[in-house]
């Protein structure tokens, strides 16, 4: 078993482009991305610049220097001020939205405004509100969906879509940081159905990883599965236990590795608050580099190193 610590690195912010307004999730839009199809990647933030903290800011600028223009960032709190403090501003696609019209031609559509309220009074609400989301835009418009918390080592190849991931030592369930479909994939078409018939809000997982995995032992239209090295090289019981607390890592478990899902639940406390690491201010920044920097140097996460197809 091969362990590696290494030290801090600076994250390299992609080229500064000229501001733009956001663009509205209108006919114009929604007819683009359905052009688009499978070349759409999306990424989401439900609240407002404040909380754009260290891990998300080096993910998010990952996912652009890798697909510039391809990005659509769905986030009605941040304005193109806050993108060009990272560098972000004209180089990806800053979107506004209502979540019903992005639900709409999904199974979501007439349950979601019926559900509101009770989404809402729920302590998961920007959680299931981001389940909800992607799944919809992917179920919808095809593409790919990112998590703020994954970090991008080289581009998602085409073989990785209409497929799922999981590591079976951390959890039964299969991972939705990564969801990459082709449009209206019968698939996540019943995922979407089966969240109108069991969701419960007082449970995390319910719009996300139970829902997929459910049906996946339900379903004749069963995705293939993916060695967990592409996309979940970084196990959440490791993240939580030994990767954040001393930045160590197992380098076999990596093989294959296109994208890193670096469990922002784990530092940020969203699951138990003694795990909590503060990841504000210029300490955050340094310790986020280097653990990134620990990642980039697992042999199978270097450049050149291709992806295991």
């Amino acid at each position: 078993m091969l362990w590696l610590v290494l030290g801090v690195a600076a994250w390299p912010h992609h080229a500064a482009a000229v501001s733009s307004e956001p663009r509205a999730y209108d006919a114009n839009l929604v007819r683009e991305l359905d052009e688009r199809g499978t070349q759409n990647v999306f990424l989401i933030w439900t609240t407002n610049s404040s909380t754009l903290d260290a891990l998300a800011v080096n993910c998010i600028s990952s996912v652009v220097a890798t697909y510039g223009k391809r990005v659509y960032l769905f986030a009605n709190l941040l304005q193109e001020s806050d993108l060009e403090v990272h560098n972000w501003s004209g180089a990806i696609n800053l979107v506004h939205y209502k979540p019903e019209d992005v639900m709409q031609s999904t199974p979501l559509a007439k349950w979601y405004p019926e559900h509101l309220e009770e989404l809402q009074k729920g302590r998961f609400f920007f959680s299931h509100i981001t389940d909800l989301m992607r799944f919809s835009l992917v179920y919808r418009h095809g593409g790919l969906y990112l998590d703020s918390d994954v970090l991008v080592i080289r581009p998602i190849s085409a073989s990785k879509i209409n497929k799922l991931t999981r590591s079976r030592e951390d959890s039964r369930f299969f991972e939705c940081a990564v969801v990459f479909f082709s449009p209206h994939h019968p698939y996540l078409n019943e995922v979407l159905t089966h969240i109108t018939e069991h969701y419960d809000v007082n449970e995390w997982v319910t719009a996300g990883p139970k829902a997929l995995t459910v049906v996946y032992g339900l379903t004749q239209n069963r995705p293939q599965q993916i060695p967990p090295g592409a996309w979940l090289g970084l196990r959440w019981r490791h993240a939580k236990l030994v990767f954040w607390p001393t930045g160590a890592v197992r380098a076999e478990d990596f093989e294959g590795c296109e994208v890193i899902h670096m469990w922002g639940s784990v530092p940020r406390g969203y699951i138990k608050q003694e795990a909590k690491v503060d990841l504000t201010g210029k300490t955050a920044e340094l310790l986020v580099q280097e653990r990134i920097r620990t990642l980039r140097n697992v042999p199978a996460c270097r450049v050149g190193a291709g992806p295991v197809n």
